[in-house]
């Protein structure tokens, strides 16, 4: 038997003999946030009994294992399932993960807890997952705290089938809570479930909280129908009052910087004179297209335009292949070759009307490429729907679009002549 396995058989068998004090064993381990940063890669030497997993009393104690120069103390996590969590936490400068994996355990339902880790990469922000399991079937737990400086709250795009709901509540929070299959794809795992609660506080303050059917993340089979916690369940985790006490202090990330007038790139300035009136040079090797530019398509259009350079690592003939990739169709190429003997190439793509990539509005490109395979440009102009897309405004974006390709060509062809990137 080894030492670590000794330590653990006692440490069971002690456990099992006491009535865990939830409100000291949080209140505790939050206090002690900055000792269990110090101590966290001693921790993890301890090898696979990171967390040794209590039944006593109808609960569940998660007990990480600590190895230093305390005698051996450890770190006794709350017990699962406890209504509240009182926190009496000095204001740090940094948010501890070790805590927020204590927290987000004291605050569901009891079950065992294993395979659990807590890392940061930043002082304002924190990441934990854990295997969780109340005997019904594993369903693995991820979630994350952090002070954001841009927090968006809003729902992403709805695929497969999924849901999700916004309330702002009466703190000013707002409260995100999403449910459905995993992947977007209908045909692709449609048993493997997610429920996730993100709750943005004024402040800055985004709390995060997922569960799945599945043991792991991805590759692994569903263990139950659903997830084992409802989105109400995570919603009361992700609001609770605990975060705020564990972010005390903490900093939102700097804004970033604004770096001010951009010099304009030769490239992007031959682009936008290329393409005619009413473009601008933008960053880079880009072009923004004016009102003058966007007045015969219908509201709502964004359009832009880029210019990129290739070499022999991907070829003309390569790019030319069409295919099918996560709602996006992109077609053949046409190859002409104009009264200079230049011989230049159109493809088009566009985004799936349906499937479960699909979106309101509608997106489609033109491309041009000319050159050689040793070093070609390709110039694309891209025209994005931001509002419900219809037939009729489809077809005036195609007209449009047919209008351009003259431009587009000449400004393909003008990109050979200058440096790019």
């Amino acid at each position: 038997m080894t030492f670590e396995d000794q330590i653990e058989l006692e440490m069971r068998a002690e456990a099992l003999q006491i009535d865990p004090p939830v409100a000291g064993l949080v209140a505790g381990g939050l206090a002690r946030g900055q000792e269990l940063r110090r101590r966290h890669r001693a921790r993890i030497a301890v090898g696979g009994a990171a967390l040794v997993v209590v039944a006593g009393a109808g609960t569940v104690l998660a007990v990480p294992l600590l190895s230093g120069d305390d005698g051996g103390s450890g770190h006794d996590s709350p017990v699962a399932g406890s209504p509240a969590v009182p926190v009496q936490a000095d204001p740090t400068r940094e948010i501890d993960p070790d805590a927020v994996l204590d927290a987000v355990v004291a605050l569901l339902p009891p079950g065992e807890i294993t395979e659990a880790n807590a890392s940061s990469l930043e002082s304002n922000s924190a990441w934990v997952d854990f295997v969780w399991d109340d005997g019904s079937g594993a369903s693995w737990v991820s979630g994350s705290v952090s002070m954001e400086t841009e927090p968006d709250p809003g729902c992403p795009v709805i695929l497969n089938g999924g849901t999700c709901e916004v309330e702002a509540l009466g703190d000013g929070t707002t409260l995100r809570l999403e449910a459905g299959p995993y992947y977007p794809q209908p045909d692709r795992e449609p048993d493997r479930l997610q429920a996730h609660a993100t709750a943005v506080s004024p402040d800055g303050l985004t709390v995060y909280l997922a569960v799945m059917n599945t043991p792991t993340e991805k590759q692994s089979e569903p263990t139950r129908a659903e997830p084992p916690f409802s989105t109400d369940q995570l919603a009361g985790v992700v609001t609770d009052g605990v975060w705020a006490e564990l972010t005390a202090g903490v900093e939102p990330p700097a804004p970033p910087e604004d770096p001010g007038p951009q010099e304009t790139s030769e490239a992007a300035q031959v682009l936008a004179d290329e393409l005619g009136a009413g473009w601008t040079p933008g960053l880079g090797e880009t072009a923004e297209a004016g009102p003058a530019v966007t007045s015969l398509l219908p509201s709502g259009i964004v359009v832009t335009a880029n210019l990129m350079e290739f070499g022999p690592e991907l070829s003309m003939a390569e790019h030319c292949v069409a295919m099918e990739e996560k709602g996006r169709i992109t077609q053949p190429c046409t190859t002409t070759t104009g009264l200079d003997g230049q011989t230049v190439h159109l493809q088009r793509a566009s985004n799936a009307l349906d499937g479960p990539y699909a979106v309101r509005g509608y997106g489609t490109d033109l491309m041009v490429m000319t050159g050689t395979d040793d070093r070609w440009i390709r110039v694309t102009l891209s025209v994005s729907d931001t509002e419900d897309t219809t037939a009729e405004r489809r077809e005036r974006i195609e007209a449009w679009l047919e209008d351009q390709v003259d431009a587009v060509v000449r400004a393909a062809k003008a990109g050979l002549t200058v440096e790019v990137g």
